[in-house]
C-alpha cells in the first residue's frame, strides 16, 4: 500500500462489489506488515482487499474460505 493512514484491508464475500465488505482495518500508513482482522463467522468463500486512502479503489484482492466449525 502507498502508506496512507487512511489506507484500509478489507474482508468480503468473494464476487462481491469492490463497495462491499465484511470487516475492515485501516493500516496506520504502513507500506508492508500485518493486519489482524478476524474471520467472518459463516462457512463460505471470501476476499481479502486492500485499498488506498480510504477510497474503493482496488489494490489487490486474494481469495480464501472458511470452512464450518
Amino acid at each position: 500500500l502507498p502508506g496512507n493512514a487512511t489506507d484500509w484491508i478489507g474482508v468480503a464475500v468473494a464476487g462481491s462489489p469492490s463497495t462491499s465488505y465484511v470487516s475492515y482495518d485501516y493500516t496506520g500508513g504502513a507500506t508492508s506488515g500485518a493486519v489482524t482482522i478476524a474471520a467472518p463467522a459463516s462457512a463460505g468463500s471470501y476476499v481479502i482487499r486492500a485499498f488506498p486512502n480510504n477510497t474503493y479503489d482496488l489494490l489487490a484482492e486474494t481469495p480464501f474460505s472458511v470452512s464450518g466449525p
